[in-house]
């Protein structure tokens, strides 16, 4: 039976072939990496298809980083026949992609875009907005400094009715006349109604 340092030499061994076999390239192509999780990679002027893992999940789960295009790169041979090489490392990332059995993470550097999915609930970020749950609502989240102003608005009207009440004096037998001319004052300015443009934020939508 073979014992725990012998599987540990083994290892060691597979890890200094692996080693004497790698290479430094350059990422000539990376357009079709999301969906075959492969690279051309170039070295010694030979263009050699990497791998950007080695193990494939049947159930799609998987950490996948794809390199920028034209950045440098560094493979490994997974294999016996000096054919199959995984990348290991790269000196600049263009997207990272993860997915679990709950959770979808896609950041992507060119497009300045984070998506992540957890469940039924999802958001996009990127540097104009941000949008929660494909904006299935059609809505907007409110500028709270917008409606701050809209109700500092109403507040201050009512203050105004209050004042008017507090300096009236009522006159015997005048109907009210006496309150009339102050509250005329107040009644003509009208109240402006609200729009759903003067406190979204059109940032942030959901």
């Amino acid at each position: 039976m073979m014992g725990e340092g012998f599987l540990v030499e083994q290892f060691k061994q597979f890890i200094k072939d692996s080693i004497a076999s790698s290479f430094v390239g350059k990422v000539v192509e990376n357009a079709d990496a999301e969906n075959s999780a492969m690279i051309d990679v170039k070295y010694n002027d030979f263009t050699y298809k990497v791998k950007l893992k080695s193990i494939k999940d049947e159930k799609d789960k998987h950490l996948l980083i794809i390199p920028t295009k034209g950045s440098e790169v560094f493979c490994v041979n997974e294999g016996y026949d000096g054919e199959r090489y995984v990348v290991v490392a790269c000196n600049e990332i263009e997207k990272i992609i993860f997915k679990s059995e709950n959770i979808n993470l896609n950041i992507d550097d060119t497009q300045k875009k984070l998506g992540c999915i957890i469940g039924d609930s999802s958001v996009v970020i990127d540097d104009k907005s941000i949008v929660f749950n494909e904006a299935a609502k059609n809505s907007f989240l409110i500028n709270i400094n917008n409606i701050t102003k809209k109700l500092n608005a109403i507040e201050n009207d009512l203050n105004n009715l209050k004042t008017v009440f507090k300096s009236w004096t009522p006159a015997p037998n005048d109907g009210g006349a006496a309150l009339k001319s102050p509250v005329a004052s107040w009644a003509g300015q009208t109240i402006i109604t609200t729009k759903i443009d003067d406190i979204k934020d059109d940032k942030i939508q959901h």
